[in-house]
């Protein structure tokens, strides 16, 4: 569902956007960073919209996923899936990245 609104919002197609594997080249991650300020899994969908609004090249590759419950150390909860939403809507209208 995070993954549908943030493509829906940015018109980027990724296919999990709270996949924690990205690779950046040095000058695309500098030109992101400035439009970050999240902890926890809010990063995710912000670093998706700087790079919707960067109109960066993205590709993506396979990546194997073994689930995971609290008890072997998932991390990710109800709170931080809702916290994503709000990023996703605050970012659609930032026009500006944050002053840091």
């Amino acid at each position: 569902m995070l993954t549908g609104l943030s493509n829906a919002v940015t018109g980027l197609r990724v296919h999990d956007m709270e996949c924690g594997f990205k690779l950046f080249r040095v000058p695309l991650l500098r030109a992101v960073r400035p439009w970050l300020s999240e902890d926890r899994f809010g990063v995710e969908p912000q670093l998706v919209a700087a790079l919707s609004r960067l109109q960066a090249l993205v590709s993506q590759a396979p990546v194997t996923y073994d689930p995971r419950d609290r008890k072997r150390g998932k991390k990710i909860g109800p709170l931080d899936g809702l916290r994503a939403i709000w990023v996703i809507v605050r970012e659609r209208l930032r026009a500006q990245p944050p002053v840091s």
